[in-house]
């Protein structure tokens, strides 16, 4: 079954940031629209363990695959082949979703025929955990810095 959206969770050695990531797609009303690849790269901690438990207790959505460590970079590459889901989205091991707004993000999904969606994020002190920026994306500044891609079910990934 295709999933409506991928997400890669790159993962090196977070074993203390792993679980409030996971948690964040945590929704049962959208959760098995999600594919979410957790690639574990090489880490020599128990994120590799602490994955395996939500594969394990969500095996429709969650799915651990493991490779040698070779960088941030190469676990989204790794991942790319991989994915079913119709959008695809990166989560960093210590990031996470404002999970409130899952089921509103998933809809909007539904509901578009966009090739490219980018949000809002905020930067977050890891001591305090307070909101210390709020960054809103530009669609013209977007366009102009990063090279987007779109899911496609015949040629996989595809630069727009």
């Amino acid at each position: 079954m295709e999933k409506l959206l991928t997400i890669v969770v790159p993962a090196y050695n977070v074993e203390k940031y792993i679980k409030n990531c996971l948690d964040s797609f945590i929704d049962l009303s959208v959760l098995r629209s999600l594919e979410i690849l957790i690639v574990d790269d090489g880490s020599t901690d128990s994120t590799a363990s602490l994955a395996h438990t939500y594969e394990q207790k969500y095996p429709y959505s969650f799915k651990v695959l493991s490779k040698e460590n070779g960088g941030h970079g190469s676990t989204i590459n790794y991942a790319i082949p991989r994915a079913t889901g119709k959008y695809f989205k990166v989560v960093d091991g210590d990031d996470w979703l404002d999970k409130s707004l899952l089921p509103q993000f998933v809809q909007l999904l539904k509901h578009t025929h966009s090739d490219v969606i980018s949000n809002d994020f905020n930067l977050v002190d890891d001591r305090t955990k307070k909101v210390t920026k709020r960054r809103k994306q530009n669609g013209n500044k977007c366009s102009k810095m990063i090279k987007f891609f779109r899911m496609s079910r015949t040629k996989g990934l595809t630069s727009l």
